[in-house]
């Protein structure tokens, strides 16, 4: 399996890493621009940003729900070792205001020139 990380490492330390709430997959591709980083798992019960995750990387598994993240259910997509988490931040509409503020209303004003 092309996933599988339980190949000898390279020469170059390479860490590898589980995204967490991965959305469309933002910080996984720029741990990758930046070298060193191998995404081995992403986690992202959303079915858009999986759909999207699995055109932009077609070989890192999909697990998701985080509930569901185990020693086994990781082994069993290939993942043997983990460096490290990315974890992006949750959208829950819980955590959305349910009224507008004046500061929450400047906010969603668009930009006008330079400052």
């Amino acid at each position: 399996m092309e996933n599988d990380v339980f190949h000898k490492k390279s020469t170059f330390l390479i860490q590898f890493t589980i995204d967490l709430y991965s959305g469309i997959g933002g910080f996984t591709l720029g741990y990758k621009i930046s070298g060193g980083f191998e995404t081995v798992a992403f986690c992202e019960i959303n079915s858009y940003c999986q759909q999207v995750l699995n055109l932009r990387f077609p070989q890192i598994p999909i697990i998701p729900d985080i509930h569901d993240i185990t020693i086994e259910s990781l082994a069993r997509i290939g993942v043997g070792e983990v460096d490290g988490i990315i974890a992006g931040l949750l959208s829950l509409p819980s955590l959305q205001p349910r009224r507008k503020t004046p500061c929450i209303q400047r906010l969603a004003q668009p930009v006008r020139g330079i400052l």
